[in-house]
């Protein structure tokens, strides 16, 4: 039996290094997941971010990458999609992702 050549190759990741130091590599991923913002693992999981010592490389990923479902260093889908529409006018980094916490979105 012959396997089909065409189908379409997986989605390769990007290395992501910075993991070896985040704040939630020892907890479960679902907290990264909640069902709604506001719920207890919504809470939990901003928390945590807000300890991490690579809150800012793994924010970065999930903007490169358009990681479109959970929370990402620290923020959700809403508030990562705000910090785009704020670099694409010209906003740094940093103050887009400030600006997307203190808005509340998302």
């Amino acid at each position: 039996m012959q396997l089909p050549t065409d189908l379409p190759r997986p989605r390769e990741y990007a290395p992501m290094p910075w993991r070896d130091d985040a704040a939630c590599k020892d907890h479960e991923p679902h907290l990264w997941y909640p069902q709604r913002r506001g719920d207890i693992h919504h809470h939990r999981a901003v928390a945590i971010c807000e300890t991490c010592p690579v809150r800012n490389e793994c924010l970065e990923h999930a903007l490169e990458h358009g990681e479109s479902h959970g929370i990402w260093g620290g923020l959700t889908e809403t508030q990562r999609r705000r910090v785009l529409k704020l670099r694409d006018r010209g906003a740094s980094a940093t103050s887009a992702a400030a600006w997307a916490l203190l808005s509340g979105a998302g």
